[in-house]
Parts: C-alpha cells; sequence; structure tokens
C-alpha cells in the first residue's frame, strides 16, 4: 500500500500489477488522476477505484477516466474479492498469447468499429465518444 497517489502512480508505471486497487481520495494525485495518467502511456493493468463517495456523478467520472470498476466502501469485502479476481482473470485471458501471428489477425479483424457516437480502437485499446 502507498500513502499517496503519486507514489502509487511513480509504482504502478515501474512494475507489473495484476490489479490496482485505488482509493479516489489520495494526496498529491487522486484515484481518478493517477488511472486517466496510467492509461494516457497505454497501461492497461486492471483499476478498481474503492471509495467512500457514493454518488453517480463520480462514478461515471471514474469510469470515463478509464477505471474498469468504481466499489463504494460499503460493497461487502466478499464482492471487492470477487469483482477483482474478475478483473484479474478477464486481463489474464485477454493477454493471452494468440494462436495465429498478429499479423494474420489484423488481416481478418477490422483494426476500430466506428458507430455514429461510439470508436473503438481494437490495436490501441481505446474508445471514444
Amino acid at each position: 500500500m502507498y500513502q499517496t497517489g503519486k507514489k502509487a502512480y511513480d509504482k504502478a508505471r515501474k512494475n507489473p500489477f495484476d490489479l490496482l486497487l485505488l482509493d479516489l481520495m489520495m494526496p498529491e494525485y487522486s484515484g481518478i488522476e493517477v488511472t486517466q495518467k496510467l492509461r494516457k502511456e497505454d497501461n492497461f493493468t486492471p483499476i478498481l477505484i474503492l471509495t467512500a463517495r457514493d454518488d453517480d456523478e463520480m462514478k461515471l467520472t471514474g469510469l470515463s477516466a478509464g477505471s474498469d470498476e468504481y466499489l463504494d466502501k460499503t460493497t461487502p469485502m466478499k464482492e471487492i474479492i470477487v469483482r477483482a479476481d474478475a478483473l484479474i482473470r478477464r486481463n489474464q485471458m485477454y493477454n493471452q498469447a494468440p494462436s495465429e501471428t498478429v499479423s494474420e489477425a489484423l488481416d481478418e479483424r477490422p483494426s476500430s468499429l466506428v458507430t455514429d457516437r461510439l470508436v473503438i480502437d481494437f490495436i490501441k485499446k481505446r474508445s471514444h465518444f
């Protein structure tokens, strides 16, 4: 555990983690700021933000910043653990080496999906409106 958002951010940049569990209200950088900084650097480690703030607007802000999960501290510990395990499992499955080469996969699959309001870039692993 790190005492500030800056320390958590620095550690996450330098070390591979299976999951980052961030508090929303940390000194120096908030959990949202840490998430935004890591996502801008193409760090796709699963992020779960845990907070005492239980308002919908802040939840949307956290998820829009790139967190994978946003839970309030009243969530039962068993549920937090199950959700963290699911994020880790999904990330491990996603990062398994494909049976075909990347170039073969790119020839057969689209690199992005574009709808009226949403663009999903499969190569950069990003989406935007």
